[in-house]
């Protein structure tokens, strides 16, 4: 195995099991790749890099990192882990990405091995005629080759995705196993009478169409047990760089702590790195202490929490909450001026005045205020108050919940971060996903983050203004409010659900909008 080193390699795809996960964890406890651990560098740069330096070329197709600047970064960095690609992105639709791509780029394209799955490559040579099968075998783990269709080569495997499995909890009696399996025996003999008109089938035992059976798995296994049968054990355990440190998320609740931890064991079994781990304050604000002195490292926060603490305990964002489509749940950062005040423009607001939310009367002072007598200021014109108008007249889109962490964390540790979050969101952000992290966990709602969101992003604040030399949320510095005082200019937080006739009673959240 110590060959491979300065070869060129072809990948299924970053990430996959079968093409990546397991040569990368294998070839590492071997040492083969040896790990390459710079403290500045990110979890992420540290396994390409490694990689990088065992391999002279390869193809590495699909997206590196969850965000594109990143992505784009590492492939250029380490641009001869592309270059075996057909195509000068290195995306995942590459000629040569999946099991049979990889085939090809070994047979057609120069690679010296590729990374795919015994079924597949049988069925490979069978149906290219211009790949002579006894030119190629398959390496073993003991660096012996085998040839493709000898009955050695069942057992020339490094490691095995193993079959989806029905769990239960490890403490079950033998009569509630012996229960459970029951059930499902039945549902599934319930369901095989009519597959055509039972798509329950499908969707309550979650498989799909290829299912064929139901049977038990090996007696009183725990899930480490099972793995190991397929060796699958070692790839969860390998890390490139076991020093790496986690990422505590903090929550203020039992509950919320319950779905961290489970997110944390499910993210380790699926390989992502750093490690989540789950710390808990008594309370949003404990939280915001426990990062500001280092005991924690992460949470979310509402908008105007965000805004309040920013200052008092030097945060930094990571991730904005997105809610997909859903409209209503958009909130947009606004300028509101009184009619008639002369300000036609965000370049007429110099030397203009605001009014201060922290007044004590606030709730007295805009109770009376009447709507019709503001306008919403653009860019260069004015607009009436409305649910129509905002989306068109606005500063920018203001996130509504916000992860965060400490500002003097590095830029490689803050991407760890990001990179951690963005893989759960992709992995548990749907509706199917039998842990959905944006949906109630047993009846709770809002733990860790909002039921209604449709993912995290990352946030540019740069990039949420309309128009050019526009200051944005991120250049807030204190609030201020609304008044009927002078040429009196209010900024702030306008939600598009909410009636404009009401829009005073709602108690908008304004922030300070600079000299312009």
């Amino acid at each position: 195995m110590i060959d491979l080193r300065g070869k060129k390699s072809c990948h299924t795809g970053y990430g996959r099991t079968t093409g990546w996960r397991i040569p990368v964890a294998l070839l590492k406890r071997e040492g083969i790749i040896l790990p390459i651990c710079e403290p500045l560098q990110s979890t992420l740069e540290h396994e390409i890099k490694s990689v990088a330096a065992t391999f002279n070329r390869a193809c590495i197709p699909g997206e590196w990192a969850t965000t594109p600047d990143v992505d784009a970064a590492l492939k250029m960095r380490y641009d001869a882990m592309c270059s075996m690609c057909s195509g000068r992105t290195c995306d995942r639709n590459d000629d040569y990405a999946g099991y049979v791509g990889a085939l090809n780029c070994l047979c057609f394209n120069g690679g010296d091995v590729a990374f795919s799955k015994l079924s597949v490559v049988r069925q490979f040579f069978e149906d290219n005629r211009l790949a002579n099968v006894s030119d190629y075998g398959l390496m073993c783990r003991d660096g012996s080759v085998v040839d493709i269709n000898s009955g050695a080569a069942e057992a020339c495997f490094w490691a095995a995705r193993p079959w989806d499995t029905f769990v239960t909890h490890g403490g079950a009696s033998d009569a509630k196993v012996q229960k459970l399996t029951w059930a499902l025996m039945q549902a599934k003999r319930k369901g095989e009478e009519n597959l055509a008109n039972n798509r329950w089938y499908y969707n309550i035992l979650e498989i799909d169409d290829t299912f064929s059976d139901i049977f038990p798995a090996i007696d009183n296994a725990t899930t480490g047990q099972y793995l190991s049968e397929s060796r699958m054990d070692i790839v969860q355990a390998e890390e490139m760089c076991a020093s790496e440190a986690p990422v505590r998320f903090c929550v203020s609740s039992d509950e919320e702590r319950k779905k961290c931890s489970d997110l944390s064991s499910l993210l380790h079994l699926r390989g992502v790195s750093p490690e989540l781990q789950c710390t808990q304050g008594s309370s949003v604000d404990d939280c915001l202490e426990m990062i500001k002195l280092g005991t924690s490292d992460v949470m979310t926060l509402t908008n105007s929490k965000r805004y309040a603490s920013h200052s008092n305990h030097s945060l930094a964002d990571l991730l904005a909450e997105s809610y997909g489509r859903d409209e209503s749940n958009l909130y947009y950062f606004v300028a509101v001026v009184k009619k008639g005040s002369g300000i036609n423009s965000v370049y007429d607001l110099a030397g203009k005045t605001t009014c201060n939310t922290g007044s004590s009367n606030w709730d007295d002072d805009i109770k009376d205020l009447n709507p019709e007598n503001f306008e919403l200021l653009c860019e260069a014109q004015v607009m009436s108050l409305s649910s129509w108008s905002v989306q068109e007249c606005n500063l920018g889109r203001i996130p509504g919940n916000m992860l965060v962490t400490r500002q003097s964390e590095s830029r490689a540790r803050k991407e760890n971060m990001r990179h951690l979050f963005l893989k759960a969101s992709k992995m548990f952000g749907h509706s199917r996903s039998f842990f959905r992290l944006f949906y109630t966990y047993f009846s709770h709602k809002d733990l860790m983050f909002k039921v209604i969101l449709h993912e995290v992003k990352f946030w540019l604040m740069g990039n949420a203004c309309h128009g050019r030399g526009m200051v944005v949320a991120g250049d807030l510095q204190s609030p201020v409010t609304v008044g009927e005082r002078g040429n009196t200019l209010g900024v702030g937080n306008f939600s598009v659900k909410e009636d404009p006739k009401v829009l005073w009673d709602v108690g908008l959240e304004f922030y300070y909008f600079p000299q312009v």
